[in-house]
């Protein structure tokens, strides 16, 4: 795969150059391919969710590398870098729906570090109504986050948490972590 693609879409360097066949884990190698599946269908929706050093963001970024081999716009971002774009561009007198285009467009949203946030009635109702607008225009996105499933309900709200059940489902990555 182009690395100036995966660079374009944000991904994180040190996941550039990575080789799922040899990735230590068969857990992670049936869940990673249930996501692509899941995403080939247009429209899905899921959170790969659990411990630290599990491989979430790896199987976000396989997934974006399977994306842009299907010629879709990809775009990876950590949540706070979607607040922290809108608070940019209150500077520039953007709107927050300006702001938002481009994530909304993309045919494939990464978001990582979803548990990241204050959790303030702003960030939510801008991160629904993100979420939401997608949902409605069938355009896939993965939320990825250091939350424990029995806690994702209440941490990601009714609605986005309703989406992703209908659309692909909360994917758990329960194994040990690969860091070493």
């Amino acid at each position: 795969m182009n690395e100036a693609l995966i660079a374009k879409a944000r991904c994180p360097k040190r996941h550039w150059n990575f080789n799922k066949i040899n990735f230590q884990g068969p857990e992670w190698a049936v869940k990673a391919d249930i996501i692509e599946k899941g995403f080939d269908e247009g429209g899905f929706m899921c959170a790969i969710l659990g411990k630290r050093g599990t491989g979430k963001t790896q199987m976000g970024v396989e997934l974006i590398r399977y994306a842009l081999s299907l010629d879709k716009s990809c775009i990876y971002r950590k949540m706070c870098e979607i607040f922290m774009a809108i608070k940019q561009g209150y500077n520039s007198k953007m709107s927050e729906e300006d702001v938002l285009l481009p994530f909304r467009r993309a045919e494939l949203l990464i978001l990582d570090e979803i548990q990241e946030r204050s959790q303030s009635d702003w960030e939510n109702q801008l991160i629904t109504y993100l979420i939401d607008r997608r949902y409605d225009d069938m355009k896939s996105t993965v939320l990825i986050g250091n939350v424990e499933v029995k806690d994702a309900k209440d941490s990601l709200g009714a609605s986005i948490y309703s989406r992703l059940i209908e659309t692909g489902g909360v994917i758990e990555c329960d194994w040990k972590s690969f860091r070493k």
